[in-house]
């Protein structure tokens, strides 16, 4: 799959859970949000798929 291609469809995946933003200030919001999730549940070893779910959502907002 070319690059483009690639970038296409992560933005589809990503607009189809939620992830999608109109401003930059939206955008950085919800890189901060994602981030102080993280934050918690490295604390916390028996919660590590929530930890895998957030560090995935981080990735996501990002696109």
């Amino acid at each position: 799959m070319a690059i483009f291609e690639e970038i296409e469809h992560l933005e589809q995946e990503a607009a189809a859970f939620g992830l999608q933003w109109e401003t930059k200030e939206q955008i950085m919001t919800q890189i901060r949000n994602e981030c102080l999730e993280i934050e918690e549940h490295l604390h916390s070893p028996e919660q590590r798929e929530a930890l895998q779910d957030e560090i995935e959502n981080w990735f996501r907002s990002k696109l």
